[in-house]
């Protein structure tokens, strides 16, 4: 036995939410009908490929969100520190002498972080 299924867009589908008698048994003979006359408007289901590709934007969403914090912090830290940086290196920091533990973890967090989010993006490329 073959069954087809679809997915109706439920704003499309207004016969059935208009009704005023509601029951499965009238609201499935509804749909049939509207399958029928096919002017049921079916909602789109993005293949596995694009579900793929949204969950791995969606993760270097996520790293670049934590990427932003870890460079916050290390502002904080040397802010704290007394130690004056307008614009924040990879160079910069690899200098600074005066680096607290905080500062050096949160260095090599940050070219961490970054390798990750160059994977993700080769992954998105391919």
């Amino acid at each position: 036995m073959n069954i087809l299924v679809k997915i109706a867009n439920p704003k499309k589908a207004r016969l059935i939410a208009e009704a005023k008698i509601k029951t499965d048994e009238l609201d499935a003979k509804r749909l049939i009908d509207l399958i029928k006359v096919c002017i049921l408007s079916e909602a789109w289901i993005p293949s596995r490929e694009i579900r793929v590709l949204r969950h791995l934007c969606r993760y270097r969403y996520f790293l670049v969100q934590i990427r932003t914090k870890i460079k916050n912090r290390i502002h904080y830290e040397l802010d704290r520190e007394d130690i004056n940086v307008k614009t924040l290196t990879y160079k910069y920091l690899e200098t600074v002498k005066e680096k607290t533990i905080m500062i050096d973890q949160l260095y090599r967090l940050l070219k961490e972080i970054n390798e990750k989010i160059r994977e993700v993006e080769k992954e998105v490329e391919r």
